[in-house]
């Protein structure tokens, strides 16, 4: 599997030889294809590159080549599990933000919005959660077909989406 400060450089899917360069990627991991995308480290956790690329199933960032953070665009990819938080088990991509925050025990003031991509809001917890950067799905998983707001970067926005699923969850 791919961890964090693992050399890029040695990642292996499916026997493959890894990549070189950053970019978008189609890769097979058991038997499945995915899209990835591999990108330079921003200066945090919650400074995430804009992705122009919607439809990437994972994204790694790396700094000298080393993996510094990896997130995940899909349920199927994985769950948070925290060791000695078994109350976080199974939320994953897909999972509403009120959710997010009821497992958490944080409120809205808890959340510190760190900017918004093509996706939707970016918000971190880092009283409760540091280290993992979420973003919203501005589309909610497809319920969504009009983009009703301006600007995913405000606090105003993300408050009137909390039912919303999050459609990224990075860690690093």
């Amino acid at each position: 599997g791919i961890k964090l400060g693992s050399s890029k450089a040695e990642l292996r899917f499916d026997g493959q030889r890894s990549f070189v360069g950053e970019g978008y990627h189609d890769v097979n991991i058991k038997g499945f294809k995915l899209r990835a995308s591999f990108q330079e480290i921003g200066a945090s956790i919650g400074e995430l590159a804009i992705w122009d690329e919607p439809m990437q199933d994972f994204a790694i960032w790396d700094d000298d080549e080393v993996v510094r953070q990896i997130g995940v665009c899909r349920p199927h990819l994985g769950a948070l599990e925290i060791p000695g938080r078994p109350q976080l088990k199974g939320i994953c991509v897909g999972t509403s933000v009120k959710y997010l925050l009821e497992k958490l025990e944080a409120s809205f003031e808890d959340v510190t919005i760190t900017g918004s991509n093509y996706g939707g809001t970016l918000f971190v917890l880092d009283n409760h959660l540091p280290g993992v950067c979420f973003q919203l799905d501005r589309w909610d998983a497809g319920r969504v077909t009009e983009d009703p707001f301006d600007f995913w970067d405000q606090p105003d926005t993300l408050r009137a989406c909390l039912d919303y699923a999050i459609g990224m969850i990075v860690v690093g």
